[in-house]
């Protein structure tokens, strides 16, 4: 097989709508320590750096920020509950399967670097059947580090394939400056959680289906 290069991608708004999961257990967890329920689009907009933060962010909504146990608490309440309902509610984006196994097939190594926890992002895709597809699957706890941060990018690319193309395939503002600060290209997909306008993140390219990711991989790794 002709070997192409690199593809990582992001999976929360990316390869996985997982926010009305994330929002059920979310609210959970609030209405236990007394706040209000938040909106599955509020959640939609607090989605990117980690469930870690996500939490805190959530328990911060109404100005009055809890003491860092009571957060620490409440996030390991979060996992919990969450690891649970993992795919309970959330869907795989059109043609996401189908498109994985054409770039499989040409040639391409595909990788999932995501702020989800590694356990629960390769049972996420167990689950919907797309672990298959991937050589690796990073979270923040695989390294020690996390999106925005580089490094989380560029532990995906082992030896064998640093010579060859490397490309971020995401949906947020963390993943973009990831993939800048990494020097690899970023494609950014316009279906996902991105908090401010695709213009804005200046990627080098912008994704609004799926089904055409090869055709945008293959330019890029020819220039």
């Amino acid at each position: 097989m002709n070997e192409k290069g690199t593809v990582i991608f992001d999976l929360d708004g990316t390869l996985v709508d997982s926010a009305p999961d994330l929002a059920n257990s979310l609210n959970v967890v609030l209405e236990e320590y007394g706040r209000s329920r938040i909106s599955e689009s509020e959640v939609r907009n607090m989605i990117g750096h980690g469930v870690g933060e996500l939490v805190r962010a959530a328990l911060s909504g109404d100005n009055n920020s809890p003491q860092e146990p009571l957060i620490e608490t409440a996030i390991v309440r979060f996992r919990c509950l969450y690891s649970r309902n993992l795919s309970k509610h959330s869907t795989v984006y059109p043609n996401t399967a189908s498109t994985l196994a054409i770039l499989k097939q040409e040639g391409w190594r595909l990788v999932v670097c995501t702020n989800k926890i590694e356990g629960s992002a390769r049972k996420v895709l167990r689950e919907f059947q797309l672990l298959d597809f991937f050589e690796d699957v990073v979270g923040p706890d695989t390294f020690g580090v996390s999106k925005p941060n580089p490094e989380h990018l560029q532990k995906c690319v082992s030896d064998k394939w640093a010579s060859l193309p490397t490309i971020m395939v995401g949906d947020s503002e963390v993943d973009c400056v990831a993939a800048k600060a990494a020097g690899f290209p970023m494609v950014l997909v316009d279906w996902g959680y991105n908090k401010g306008r695709l213009s804005e993140l200046a990627p080098n390219f912008v994704l609004s289906d799926i089904r055409e990711l090869h055709e945008i991989l293959d330019k890029i790794s020819s220039n």
